[in-house]
């Protein structure tokens, strides 16, 4: 399957055109119709100038645009491919990178505590699988430095090799491996498990290796520094600070894509999405990414320009962007709400590629807009049942909004499921856990009442607070009743009656009722641990 491309046109001319783009795209085409000769001698010039010493590792990586790609039904040709060359480091090194680069999709973008079971074993099977090619890849070249860098990134994600220390590897090879000095920054920061001294450290004897570089690759090294430094202030929350360094890092190196990314990201953290596009445009003008065209699309999307959006979301899949494909399945089931009769076919026909990709690629947000499509647009008993198929399998990804619909059906013994409010409970905390608020405020109820878990006031009010601060509406209710009658927090009737005003502005309906419920509560004492069930 190729992505849906009918938005092309409406991508930046220099993206659609870009080199880097077009050579990805050639790759991708040799290895489908397994016309591995003519890879190997599409790739032959640039390694034959690494292997002289005319091209860096850094610009060997440049030219192999193609270790970008994601797909996950590239997986067997690149198998064939090394079959059919068995010592040939191209071959060997896109195999590893491609398993390394689909196990992250399968991993998600979750922190490690709310990553699902399904999703870590999926990423060490191809972990795994990625390995045999990484070790042959070090054998068949004698810098296998892009090779280190995939080790060393596989070592960052948790994957340990018995065999080799990727870090100790790369040692030898950092006086001449601009690429190995930017993946080690990326893999000494703080997040992944370094310092900053480690960091400062490496800066300082890159300083004296990178005397000798081209001075384009010297100024990298001041950049990169700085670049790992700005991420730093961002997890801290010194949001500012990031953006001073960044655009520091600019008016030195006005060319340094990554500077222009994190840019771009700072600025969307603060709701600047002009600008963040504007970055995030030129960044993909330097160094087209499916992570950047994805977010690109969220970006626009933001802004208003859905056709736009649509453009970079379609080009992300067709590098593999999983995530994509959940934004290009909850657009087309909007166009399936409004379509003709005739329309419909098509737009059928586009989901199910679509579904099909996302499925490919571990998409579960696009698992849950099927689903979602299957039970309230389709609508019938066999459609229902089919969305909660869609759902559990979401689920198992880590989707929070599909633990939310599995534990309401669940709780409440509809649409064909059983009832069973244990496992709602679990379905709820869980997505809790990954700060859905519907999900809270549905926990926080079952807690306060005891409901099909024991009663917890404290845990109870623990949630509603926060699908409250949300602005969840049913959450602000039962909070409001908890500050006014201490339940599980202590009393706070001030707090309760600013907390009733905002509530007044957001649903007249639930502030009609909170009221309600402080009314009764004052006037008939007795009664108020039965108000809220």
């Amino acid at each position: 399957m190729t992505a849906l491309s009918q938005h092309q046109h409406l991508l930046d001319p220099a993206v659609l055109h870009h080199p880097q783009r077009q050579f990805a795209l050639k790759v991708m085409d040799l290895l489908k119709t397994r016309q591995f000769d003519a890879l190997q001698a599409l790739l032959a010039p640039s390694w034959v100038a690494f292997e002289s010493g005319a091209l860096s590792d850094l610009g060997l990586s440049r030219a192999w645009s193609h270790m970008g790609l994601q797909r996950a039904d590239l997986i067997e040709p690149a198998q064939a491919w090394v079959q059919a060359y068995p010592d040939s480091f191209a071959a060997l090194l896109f195999a590893a990178q491609l398993h390394c680069a689909v196990a992250w999709q399968a991993r998600g973008t979750c922190t490690v505590d709310a990553t699902s079971e399904k999703q870590f074993a999926v990423m060490q099977q191809h972990f795994d699988a990625a390995f045999p090619y990484l070790h042959r890849a070090l054998a068949a070249a004698t810098r296998p430095t892009l090779a280190i860098a995939v080790g060393i990134t596989m070592a960052r994600a948790g994957s340990d090799d018995p065999d080799h220390d990727y870090i100790a590897l790369a040692q030898p090879h950092l006086p001449h491996s601009p690429a190995l000095y930017g993946r080690l920054m990326w893999a000494l920061n703080p997040k992944w498990g370094g310092s900053l001294a480690e960091v400062d450290a490496l800066f300082r004897s890159a300083q004296q290796w990178s005397a000798s570089w081209p001075d384009e690759e010297r100024k990298r090294v001041h950049a990169t520094h700085r670049s790992e430094l700005a991420d730093v202030e961002e997890c801290n929350g010194d949001s500012d600070r990031a953006i001073a360094l960044l655009n520091g890092i600019l008016h030195e190196a006005p060319d340094f894509d990554a500077a222009h990314s994190q840019l771009a990201s700072q600025y969307r953290y603060q709701d600047q999405m002009q600008l963040a596009v504007d970055h995030l445009l030129r960044a993909v003008r330097i160094t087209p990414v499916a992570d950047r065209f994805d977010r690109l699309g969220d970006y626009y999307e933001a802004l208003g320009q859905q056709d736009v959006a649509m453009a970079y979301f379609e080009e992300a899949m067709l590098w593999g962007s999983g995530s994509a494909a959940g934004s290009v399945a909850n657009w087309l089931s909007d166009q399936l709400k409004t379509a003709r009769a005739d329309q419909r076919p098509a737009i059928e026909e586009q989901l199910g590629r679509v579904a099909s990709y996302g499925m490919q690629q571990f998409s579960p947000r696009t698992m849950f807009v099927m689903g979602a499509i299957e039970f309230f647009q389709r609508g019938d008993d066999a459609a229902k049942l089919r969305a909660y198929d869609w759902w559990r399998e979401a689920a198992r990804w880590g989707h929070s909004g599909a633990m939310f619909n599995l534990g309401i059906a669940h709780f409440d013994g509809e649409e064909g499921q059983p009832l069973n409010k244990a496992l709602a409970m679990q379905y709820w905390a869980r997505s809790a856990a990954l700060g859905h608020l519907s999900s809270h405020e549905r926990l926080g109820k079952a807690l306060l009442t005891g409901d099909g878990i024991a009663q917890d006031l404290e845990s109870a009010a623990y949630h509603l607070e926060i699908a409250a601060d949300g602005d969840n509406v049913y959450a602000m209710r039962d909070w409001i009743g908890c500050l006014w009658f201490g339940r599980g927090t202590p009393q706070d009737r001030g707090a309760a009656k600013q907390l009733l005003q905002r509530l007044k502005a957001l649903s007249p309906d639930m502030y009609a009722s909170a009221r309600e419920r402080i009314g009764l509560g004052a006037s008939i004492k007795n009664w108020a641990g039965k108000l809220f069930a």
